[in-house]
């Protein structure tokens, strides 16, 4: 079984699928898609702190040491 850090990347990059698909919906200008918009952009921030909590326990875990 991998890691569970290793999967940091994967996260970070889906977050940024989700912030490029927010971008395109925002240059429609368009009301109907605001939710669409909030919705994207709430997952990419979903999906950055699951990175960082990710990153954060790698830290800790087995070191005895600050992350």
């Amino acid at each position: 079984m991998a890691e569970p850090w290793s999967a940091v990347p994967e996260w970070i990059a889906k977050a940024e699928g989700d912030w490029e698909a927010l971008e395109i919906l925002l240059t429609r200008n368009s009301p109907g898609l605001r939710d669409a918009v909030v919705f994207h952009a709430q997952q990419c921030v979903e999906k950055l702190l699951k990175a960082r909590l990710i990153h954060l326990i790698r830290g800790t875990s087995g070191t005895g040491g600050v992350g």
